[in-house]
C-alpha cells in the first residue's frame, strides 16, 4: 500500500533545484529506490532532503555500499549528508519525492 506525505523544504542543502520554503510530495518508504532519486530522511530525529548518490553494492569513494544502506549527497557542496554521516539505512528513509511544488514569490 502506498500513502503520500507532504514534506516542507528547510535549509540550502538541496539547492539550487529545491530551495527553502517549497513542498515536496513524497511516497512512503514502500517505494522503490534508485539512484538519483530524491528522498526524505530521518537522521537523529531531524528530517531532511538528500539525493541518492550510491545503492547497496555499489563503491563510493568510502567503500562499498552494504545491503540495506544508501549513500545520499546534498545537491549544495554546504550541505551535510553522508559524506559526514556515512550511510542511511533503508529504514531511515521515510519517503521519495514524487512531486515539487516552488513556494510562490
Amino acid at each position: 500500500m502506498f500513502f503520500l506525505r507532504r514534506f516542507a523544504v528547510q535549509g540550502r542543502s538541496m539547492e539550487p533545484f529545491y530551495r527553502d520554503g517549497d513542498y515536496v510530495v513524497v511516497l512512503t518508504k514502500t517505494a522503490a529506490l534508485s539512484v538519483g532519486d530524491t528522498v526524505v530522511i530521518n537522521k537523529g530525529g531531524q528530517s531532511m532532503l538528500k539525493r541518492i548518490a550510491a545503492a547497496p553494492g555499489q563503491n563510493t569513494v568510502p567503500g562499498l555500499i552494504k545491503d540495506g544502506e544508501y549513500f545520499v549527497l546534498s545537491d549544495n557542496p554546504i550541505g551535510t549528508d553522508s559524506r559526514q554521516f556515512g550511510p542511511v539505512k533503508r529504514d531511515e528513509i521515510t519517503g521519495k519525492v514524487i512531486w515539487h511544488v516552488r513556494k510562490s514569490g
